[in-house]
């Protein structure tokens, strides 16, 4: 974990580490035939098979919190937040990492133009390409730069690491209901969470 007070080149390197990540996982999407994608195939039926109607019931709208309007709403109300009790860079430092996330997100769907899974979906309105998941790449870049301004103001390191595990809880939870909605594949919200947080170094180490 990776607290905001710690030196550029500590979070220069976690960036380089999940852009690393990241490129391995696209290089096994891209891959005509590869181990994980006949992983998220075969885990996308087994998944269609054992859906029941009370988990849909509360994964669906959970997940929808992380689709891109309310997570337009969330960075606009963050950025408003981050502007009264903070002031300083952090305003720009945050909507660097926000649109920059989402210029990032199209970019990358449109060079590797995945489809979707099959289906069935329980969000129907979602559309365009699957990877990597740009809800969980805007998700995991806006929550992990508000973590990173946030957490040099906090009274102790231990503050600061609950910030940490309440954020990545957070983002794991909405990874794991895209998939369970059959919108994404696993390596789809991997990537995007991957993408996302190197994304969130990177510029919180440029405004450090």
């Amino acid at each position: 974990m990776i607290d905001a007070s710690e030196p550029f080149a500590v979070r220069i390197l976690g960036a380089l580490g999940f852009f690393a990540a990241f490129a391995a996982v696209t290089a096994a999407v891209v891959a005509r035939r590869s181990p994980l994608k006949r992983f998220d195939e075969r885990f996308m039926a087994a998944l269609a098979r054992r859906r029941t109607d009370r988990v849909d019931a509360v994964a669906g709208p959970l997940s929808v919190l992380a689709t891109q309007e309310p997570l337009t709403v969330q960075g606009m109300i963050a950025f408003v937040m981050i502007i009264v009790t903070i002031g300083g860079n952090a305003p720009l430092h945050f909507a660097v990492a926000a649109v920059g996330s989402g210029l990032l997100s199209e970019l990358v769907k449109r060079t590797v133009a995945r489809p979707r899974p099959a289906g069935p979906h329980l969000i129907r309105w979602i559309r365009g390409f699957s990877y990597p998941s740009g809800d969980l790449l805007t998700a995991s870049a806006i929550y992990l730069t508000i973590a990173l301004i946030v957490s040099p103001h906090l009274a102790g390191g231990a503050a600061s690491a609950v910030l940490f595990t309440i954020v990545t809880t957070l983002l794991g939870l909405l990874a794991a209901c895209h998939v369970y909605t059959g919108v994404h594949y696993p390596s789809d919200v991997l990537g995007g969470a991957l993408l996302g947080a190197g994304w969130a170094l990177l510029v919180s180490a440029w405004f450090a």
